[in-house]
């Protein structure tokens, strides 16, 4: 009986065995603090940096649905840490644990 030998694991074994503590690097080196785009992104406050439109959006509905998901997600969020802050306001000062 044949048993076939898995060439998948097999190659990448002798390959990783090979190249190991190498990196490939192709290309130039890439600055990325040189870009014109990561001074001014950085000096947005955190509002505009979430808030802010990055994509023209053709299509209305499809944003109308994306700001209802992030509203409601921020909603329940609120909600969340204003249950849990007065719960561990009051299980302290009503002795319940």
């Amino acid at each position: 009986m044949h048993k076939r030998q898995d060439t998948a694991t097999s190659a990448y074994k002798e390959e990783s065995s090979s190249r190991k503590g190498q990196i490939w690097i192709s290309g130039e080196a890439h600055i990325s603090n040189e870009e014109l785009w990561i001074d001014l992104y950085t000096k947005k406050s955190i509002w505009r940096r979430v808030f802010d439109v990055s994509t023209t959006d053709h299509n209305a509905h499809v944003r109308a649905l994306q700001d209802r998901v992030v509203f409601t997600a921020m909603l329940w969020a609120s909600c969340l840490a204003v249950v849990l802050t007065v719960g561990s306001v009051c299980i302290p000062s009503a002795s319940l644990f």
